[in-house]
Order: structure tokens, then C-alpha cells, then sequence
């Protein structure tokens, strides 16, 4: 009997993604292991293996098509077995519009108030649909369908004549990210807690140490050390469920070779900054070679967005779900700065910005890991030197 093979789910936060691309036709034998597409999530870039031997027998989806976790993507059987559900109308989407065709045409009126019965509308149901979807008025469009229905790919093609000549369709990854973090600005809101941080003994301390640190590795080290006291900062909020998460795991917003991505720090909080410094600088390098694996991606539960070396004084980012609070570090620029002794330094001051999710962090709370952070990069990076 033919089995089916549905779109798995990748990773805890997916519930669609993109077929990149196909490495099978229909009627191809396959084994259990071989590559059978790529999907793309907004995290990763990732081929699926076959979790069955045998032939192709039917492929329901197309390259470029995004798809919910759970989509059925082929069917694979004995060479020359027929498919029970062949004829179901939702196998494709061609056999669909064809089944509609059969179906007896819903007929409406155009939006005119003296319409004849000459400027009645034919327009199959899920074509309707679409157009009420997409805001788009059918009265106007030709049909391609039998007897002049207007069909799903008469409505898609109205679309695309109003698309913008320069314009490019949001999609594939670039969709997923935008979807996932419109939503997160949506659903979570954010407080923002800013203060200027002094991170002079941060560049005195990188010729200090034996390994080759930078500003970002002594960060993650002060961030994960105020995760670990203040448990709330490392929780998410699920289904209107508290999860206070046992690890530290510290994501990294990286310009990758694919665009935006947040490879994981796994467990910081038990690193030192030589460990540290080295996770960091692997999985920044397979980020910009577009070579990191799901397992780099997931399990944040705190993420650090460095734009410093890009010249960014100060900026606000919004939290990556399901976390419940993220790190923004601007320039360290040199400021004249009065000591604790009056008297008048220069010193290299940083400003960074908290954004927290206020449904479960209060300001006050936030404000204490805040300031325990700043106190460890400004005070206590003496304890990284043994």
C-alpha cells in the first residue's frame, strides 16, 4: 500500500516551510536515506531524507511552494500501484480547478445595483475565495474556465498584473522571518530598558587573554551569567503557559549567507570565555557559508544582537519567539566620562537597549538583570583571568 509522505516538522517553532527544491519526478525509485527536497524555514536550509524504498508514484507540491508542517508532499509505493486517492479533488491543485469546472458554477451579481442577467458572474467557488481574500473585484475579469468561469489562476494572474514592475514577491525564508517577528511584535509587548555601559575593561581585557576574544564573546559571557540568576529573563510564555527553561542557551543574530539567521551558544553559562569565544567563531563562520545545521538554530532562550562593528550607535530589536527577551549593543565610543573619584576619563561607553516581554517581566525585574549584566562587563571581567 502506497504511503504518503507529509512535511515534518523541523523544529519547534515551524509550522510551514518552502520547497526549495525537488531532487525526485514521479516514477523515480528511491531508498530509505536519499535526499528528497529541500526545505526552507526561517531558520535553516535543510534537505529531507526518505523515510521509505520505492517508487515516486505521485508529487503534490511544486518547487518554490510553501507548505504547513503536516502538508502531504508525495506519495511512494510498488512500481505501477494505483492510488486510491487519485481522483480526490485536493491532490493538486490542477485537479482541483478541474473538479470545480464539473461542479455546478456559482453565479453573482457584479457590484452594480442594475446588473442584467447579460453581466451575471460565473466564478468557481475557490476562486471566489482568493478574490475575497486578496480584496480583489472579479466583476471585471475574463474567465478561462468552461462556459467563461473564472478560475484560481484567472484570479493569481489579476494579482501579478498589479504587482509593482521593480517589485519582488516576499517569499521563502524573507516571509517566514517577516511573518514570524510581525507576529511577535503583535503578541509579545516589549519594554525597552536602555543604559550606557562602559566597555573599557572589555577591549583592555582581549590583550589580556591567551585565546582571541572579542567585545561579543565577553557579552555573552556577562549575559549568560544574569540568565542564570534571573530565571524569567530565560522563560518563555506558550499557550498562556510559563516555561522557565533549565539551560542557557544564548542565540547570536548573524548576517548569514542566506540572509538573517540566530545560531545558538548551547549551555553558556557553563563556558568559559575561551569555550565561548570558540562556539562563537565556528558558528559565525558557517553562518556566513550558509553551512549551519538545524541543531546550531535551535533552543535559544535569550538572544544578543550585536551591531556595533557595522558603525549602529544605539537600536531597538524585536524579540525572536518563543524568547522573552533580547540584547541590542551599539558602538563603544570614546565619551569623556566622570569617575567615581570626580575625576574626568575617557572611556569606551556602549549603548545597549533591553527589550523584554512585559506579560510576565515587570520593569523592575528586568531593570536588576540589566544592571547585574552591566556590572559584570564593567567590574568583574577580572575573573575571566586566572
Amino acid at each position: 500500500m502506497a504511503k504518503i509522505i507529509e512535511l515534518p516538522k523541523l523544529g519547534m517553532t515551524m509550522d510551514e516551510g518552502a520547497i526549495v527544491k525537488l531532487y525526485i519526478k514521479e516514477g523515480d525509485e528511491i531508498n530509505k536515506g536519499d535526499i528528497l527536497f529541500d526545505v526552507e524555514t526561517d531558520k535553516v536550509t535543510q534537505g529531507v531524507e526518505s523515510e521509505e524504498s520505492g517508487f515516486v508514484l505521485k508529487i503534490y507540491i511544486e518547487e518554490g511552494e510553501t507548505v504547513p508542517v503536516g502538508e502531504k508532499l508525495l506519495a511512494v509505493g510498488e512500481e505501477g500501484e494505483a492510488l486510491e486517492t487519485e481522483q480526490e479533488a485536493d491532490e493538486e491543485k490542477k485537479e482541483e480547478d478541474k473538479k470545480e469546472e464539473k461542479i455546478e458554477p456559482e453565479v453573482v451579481k457584479p457590484h452594480t445595483s442594475d446588473a442584467s442577467k447579460s453581466d451575471r458572474v460565473s466564478i468557481a467557488p475557490r476562486a471566489k475565495k482568493l478574490a475575497s481574500d486578496k480584496n480583489i473585484d472579479y466583476s471585471q475579469i475574463k474567465g478561462s474556465g468552461k462556459d467563461g468561469m473564472i478560475t484560481v489562476e484567472d484570479i493569481e494572474k489579476s494579482l501579478d498584473s498589479n504587482k509593482p514592475i521593480q517589485g519582488s514577491k516576499l517569499e521563502g525564508q524573507r516571509a517566514i522571518i517577516a511573518k514570524r517577528l510581525t507576529q511577535s511584535n503583535v503578541d509579545r509587548p516589549h519594554i525597552y530598558l536602555t543604559r550606557n555601559v562602559n566597555m573599557t575593561k572589555c577591549i583592555e581585557m582581549k590583550s589580556k587573554l591567551e585565546v582571541k576574544a572579542t567585545i561579543t564573546d565577553f557579552i555573552v559571557w556577562g549575559i549568560a551569567k544574569a540568565l542564570k540568576e534571573f530565571p524569567m529573563v530565560n522563560a518563555s510564555l506558550v499557550d498562556d503557559v510559563i516555561n522557565i527553561n533549565e539551560s542557557v542557551n544564548v542565540g547570536l543574530a548573524v548576517e548569514g549567507k542566506n540572509g538573517l539567521v540566530v545560531p545558538v551558544i548551547k549551555e553558556a553559562d557553563k563556558k568559559d570565555i575561551s569555550e565561548i569565544s570558540k562556539e562563537r567563531m565556528r558558528i559565525v563562520n558557517e553562518a556566513k557559508e550558509g553551512a549551519l545545521k538545524l541543531g546550531d538554530l535551535e533552543g535559544g532562550t535569550f538572544t544578543i544582537s550585536n551591531l556595533g562593528m557595522l558603525n549602529v550607535d544605539q537600536f531597538t530589536s524585536i524579540i525572536n519567539p518563543p524568547e522573552s527577551g533580547i540584547l541590542s549593543v551599539g558602538k563603544a565610543n570614546k565619551k569623556l566620562v566622570v569617575d567615581k573619584d570626580e575625576s574626568i576619563k575617557i572611556q569606551d561607553i556602549a549603548v545597549i537597549t533591553l527589550a523584554v516581554d512585559h506579560r510576565i517581566i515587570d520593569g523592575a525585574y528586568a531593570a536588576r538583570f540589566f544592571d547585574m549584566f552591566s556590572k559584570s562587563i564593567e567590574e568583574k571581567l577580572d575573573e575571566l583571568v586566572k
